[in-house]
């Protein structure tokens, strides 16, 4: 066998597979390919010379000081071609503008060295035009989402309470000194799908060793995952993290790993006008108020907070505002707020007297799915919910009179316990239109009665406390109104069962239940049955009794029988011979 070897040119055998050097690099370029204006991932440039930008990293990221190495596959440039520029900041803290590199076809590599500071970095480019099918950061893929994949807005988020001031409008609590793990590195992941037109912004604000508050400064948010660190200390804090913009949205959040769950508040809700748990208010202008406590509540004085989770708006917003009674008794009535989409935390300051608070709200189109006082959940019910009305419920005896026509013994001197405190819970489910009042009237230690004031009972639950005192006594729950309707009753924490009064159609006397016959007995002693009478007594209902009255012995019906002298029937009488 010959063995033949084939000697090529350098030159031609570098010809001969140039061809297939481009195929293979023709078939890379005709990859899946995205233009930077398209991409989410490259938020608004300075100006119109760099009007793309790219966040590498950021001081809160933990390796910002590192090399930052950046590959990115161009596919397509624009005909003009295209640069970009490093941007930095540097060891004080202001920006350092890198010179202008033309970007070229295929994978370019881009090295920021490392430093010894934490900073930020950034890429700048010239041209939105510009395509590519692969973008690393340090050996990371970066997926390039659309600014118009689906995301929750931050405004419309449960987990973003209200931030301190317009600026920063929106705050998420990171953690608490009652968390156990306040101290240590806290890592905040959000995933943005949207930014609003002007961007939006971050910032970190946390407690420090003294107890007072730290606010860090304002960093860009930018489309896809943000990596927000905090660093550990040795001391028990509180973190938060404020945004500057409620139209930001995010599809993933999570805190230390934990998936942060985000109820959104652009659902369905009750109307302040269609829930029971608001009055009318004193006016026009604010046409609705919620109680929020009354000087006959054991806590008062204390801080009051009311959150209200809103899912809808009017087209021209809505406000709230504040009304309280003050030490002398007289009303003071606070500023005009304005409600916004999401929680909406409002906070009354404690004070050292008994006192009513109460919300107004100046239009009944607001809508919201949920509402605490002071940590306990509200019921919006409307006025069909089921109820048992105070004037079918055996619990409750007659009244003094027509202003207080219906009362219920809460306790009696008999009672080991009628010194005690005394706390009833009643849950209203309807109240007649013009409202109905409550008021407790007990006995006083030389056995006087003692009135108190009515106050107006709310839709809801009802609680109402009478302090306890050295002696024993009796005390009653007096209703203005029959019409109000419940659906659960309680004294001293026992549920109270209410009978509603028994049927008596008939009007026997008896409960229909336990009434043997409702309706009436005819003649014969058959219930609603048609027999009108039965004068003979004979078990046969006289229009069909053959004879009423008694057959004689000659079966004649009330006849008179065989007459006197007579032998028979017939009227014969005996011969001589006694035949």
């Amino acid at each position: 066998m010959t063995l033949t070897m084939l000697h090529l040119n350098p030159m031609k055998l570098h010809l001969l597979l140039l061809p297939i050097t481009l195929l293979c690099f023709s078939i890379g370029l005709n990859a899946q390919s995205t233009a930077i204006s398209d991409c989410g991932l490259f938020a608004a440039g300075p100006n119109d010379n760099w009007p793309h930008a790219l966040t590498v990293i950021t001081p809160e990221s933990g390796n910002s000081s590192a090399e930052q190495v950046i590959d990115i596959n161009v596919t397509m440039l624009p005909a003009g071609g295209a640069n970009y520029r490093v941007v930095k900041t540097v060891a004080n803290g202001n920006w350092n503008n890198g010179n202008a590199f033309a970007l070229t076809m295929g994978l370019n590599t881009i090295t920021v060295s490392a430093v010894s500071f934490d900073r930020t970095v950034k890429l700048q480019f010239s041209d939105g035009a510009m395509e590519f099918d692969l973008l690393e950061i340090n050996g990371d893929v970066q997926t390039c989402p659309g600014a118009t994949d689906n995301g929750t807005p931050v405004a419309q988020c449960s987990l973003f309470a209200d931030g301190p001031n317009d600026t920063w409008p929106y705050a998420l609590t990171v953690t608490t000194p009652e968390s156990g793990t306040s101290s240590a590195e806290q890592v905040i992941d959000i995933n943005v799908t949207s930014l609003p037109a002007g961007g939006a912004n971050y910032r970190v604000v946390k407690t420090v060793a003294n107890g007072n508050w730290n606010n860090g400064n304002a960093f860009e948010l930018a489309l896809g995952l943000n990596t927000i660190t905090v660093s550990a200390v040795t001391f028990d804090r509180t973190v938060k993290l404020q945004l500057s913009s409620g139209e930001v949205e995010f599809d993933s959040l999570s805190i230390n790993g934990g998936t942060q769950e985000c109820e959104s508040f652009s659902g369905e809700g009750t109307a302040i006008a269609g829930c029971s748990l608001f009055d009318e208010g004193p006016n026009d202008t604010w046409p609705h108020a919620l109680t929020v406590t009354t000087p006959e509540s054991a806590n008062s004085a204390a801080e009051q907070v009311v959150v209200l989770n809103i899912t809808t708006l009017p087209a021209a917003g809505a406000q709230y505002r504040v009304v309280k009674t003050v030490a002398n008794g007289n009303w003071d009535t606070g500023s005009a707020q304005a409600l916004a989409l999401g929680i909406n935390t409002i906070t009354v300051a404690a004070v050292a007297f008994d006192r009513s608070v109460k919300l107004q709200f100046d239009n009944g189109e607001v809508e919201f799915n949920a509402l605490t006082i002071n940590g306990t959940a509200l019921e919006c019910a409307g006025e069909t919910a089921g109820g048992t009305p105070v004037a079918d419920c055996l619990l409750f005896t007659d009244g003094p009179n027509d202003t207080w026509p219906y009362a219920m013994t809460v306790t009696t001197p008999d009672s080991a316990d009628s010194g005690a405190e005394q706390v009833i819970d009643i849950n209203v489910t309807s109240l007649p239109a013009e409202g109905a009042d409550y008021r407790i009237v007990k006995t006083v230690a030389n056995g006087n009665w003692f009135n108190g004031n009515p106050l107006p009972l709310q839709y809801g639950l009802n609680t109402i406390t009478v302090s306890a005192v050295t002696f024993t006594r009796s005390v009653k729950l007096q209703i203005s109104s029959g019409e109000v309707e419940f659906d659960g009753l309680s004294v001293n924490g026992m549920a109270l069962t209410c009978p509603v009064p028994c049927a008596d159609v008939d009007e026997d006397g008896i409960c229909d239940v336990e009434d043997d016959c409702v309706g009436e007995y005819d003649a014969l002693g058959v219930c609603n049955g048609n027999c009108a009478a039965d004068a003979d007594g004979d078990g046969v209902c006289d229009n069909v009794d053959d004879c009423v009255g008694v057959f004689d012995e000659c079966g004649v019906c009330n006849g008179f029988g065989i007459l006197p002298g007579a032998c028979d029937c017939e009227g014969n009488f005996e011969d001589a011979l006694g035949a």
